[in-house]
């Protein structure tokens, strides 16, 4: 990948995405506040009607009440160089894997193996212990010489997409704490690769990675927004991983994926196209519908959208235990201002959004994660990064509860998970990691 793409990436990645819509979900969720959508709608359409009624009672419900105190601070350039994605997987939940792109330029006194201005000396994984936040521990790390980006587990297998060569690499996490690198895939004429998310079928393991940009002149066809495509690869055997399929998407420059049964989400950087992708047969992908085709709203604030879900337990709550059934998903909305979206996903090939929630204060919301009823959402702003927690327990009429922003020097907030009460969040551009006690984020 080339240093002028790098660049590009730099101010952050995110997913753009036009909602799969009707008018039906938001109208109902209107009249259902009492929001007199008839005689408020003027020359507007009933459904950007609903949808400015439902933002402006969404914003008047919120309120600034989050209480947070940071526990423990942990500063690494070595092990913390530019995280982009951390992840808690229920097969260890005492740990966060973090990948990393490593563009923070090292020094002998920060990154002991040295390295210069500019390089990914310290890009790959990292493990860290958070058994007890308060006292962090990181227990592995794994250094690549590229960039890497997305990350998903599934029992005993690992999966990391490579930012900068395009591809996948596998690993056996059979001892969780120290993951033990298998193979890398390349995927032919993909120049990145950002996130990946792995899905059992018909006793085969598969990856679907978002290819993302594409600034190499030299590769035929090569457009920075030109390139739509997902990708499938058979990990089944993680030593041998096989590269199976693709598709186009219609998506510019696809970042974040989302598995649903069979089917993805997928949405792009800069772009305002929302693709879902039957991934049935892994050799023979196709979308099913696209927001060019079927969507009956779109909005500027639907920019660089990245989502997580709430699923229904088996005792009508919402959680997010592995093994339930999604029932709504909640995209983090990247623009000015930004938010929030919500979306009824029971019929996976077709979400319908149902709720909605736009904050001059969460403007740059980008990869966000569910924890019992409520989003936490990484604000990548600058000159201050930091989170927003955004009560979604009520899906129609999502509600801000407040946000928390770290020093001034602290900017690039991309990755963040969440333990109990604690958030436990990672600076980029400062090879920082924060963990900060968040009054209400139990069950």
């Amino acid at each position: 990948m080339s240093l002028l793409l790098f660049s590009r990436l730099l101010p952050g990645l995110g997913v753009a995405a036009a909602a799969f819509s009707q008018i039906a979900p938001m109208e109902d969720a209107a009249l259902k506040y009492g929001l007199g959508v008839d005689s408020e709608c003027g020359d507007k359409g009933r459904q950007e009607c609903s949808t400015s009624a439902l933002q402006r009672k969404a914003v008047e419900l919120s309120e600034d009440v989050l209480q947070t105190k940071v526990v423990s601070h942990l500063k690494d350039c070595n092990a913390m160089n530019h995280p982009t994605e951390a992840r808690i997987y229920p097969e260890a939940p005492d740990l966060v894997y973090v990948t990393k792109r490593g563009w923070v330029g090292c020094t002998p006194q920060l990154c002991p193996q040295g390295g210069e201005q500019g390089s990914s000396v310290a890009a790959g994984l990292a493990v860290v212990n958070v058994s007890d936040p308060r006292a962090p521990a990181i227990v592995h790390l794994w250094h690549s010489s590229e960039a890497v980006e997305g990350q998903d587990r599934l029992g005993d297998l690992l999966v990391v997409a490579s930012l900068a060569k395009g591809g996948v690499y596998t690993f056996d996490v059979q001892q969780s704490s120290h993951p033990r690198l298998l193979a890398f895939a390349d995927i032919p004429d993909a120049p990145s690769t950002l996130h990946v998310k792995l899905q059992k079928a018909k006793g085969k393991i598969y990856a679907f990675l978002s290819q993302g940009w594409c600034d190499d002149p030299q590769l035929m066809g090569c457009d920075r927004y030109g390139f739509s495509r997902v990708h499938s690869v058979d990990v089944t055997d993680p030593a041998m991983p096989m590269p199976v399929g693709t598709v186009h998407t219609g998506v510019h420059a696809p970042e974040s994926i989302t598995v649903n049964g069979n089917f993805l989400y997928v949405g792009g950087i800069e772009s305002q196209t929302f693709a879902v992708v039957n991934i049935t047969d892994a050799s023979r992908m196709h979308v099913v519908c696209h927001a060019n085709e079927c969507a009956t709203m779109t909005a500027s604030y639907y920019n660089q959208m990245v989502g997580d879900y709430l699923h229904t337990g088996s005792d009508g709550s919402f959680n997010a235990a592995h093994g339930d059934t999604p029932a709504l998903w909640v995209a983090a909305l990247w623009g000015h201002p930004g938010g929030v979206a919500v979306f009824n996903v029971s019929q996976p090939a077709f979400p319908k959004q149902v709720g909605l929630l736009l904050h001059k204060k969460m403007s740059r919301a980008n990869r966000i994660h569910i924890h019992y009823g409520k989003a936490v959402v990484p604000l990548e702003q600058d000159p201050a990064g930091g989170f927003a927690v955004v009560d979604v327990a009520n899906p129609l009429m999502p509600r801000l509860l407040g946000t928390m922003f770290l020093p001034s020097q602290d900017t690039r907030v991309y990755a963040l998970v969440v333990k109990d009460n604690i958030v436990v969040l990672f600076v980029a551009r400062t090879c920082e990691m924060y963990a900060i006690e968040t009054q209400g984020l139990g069950q």
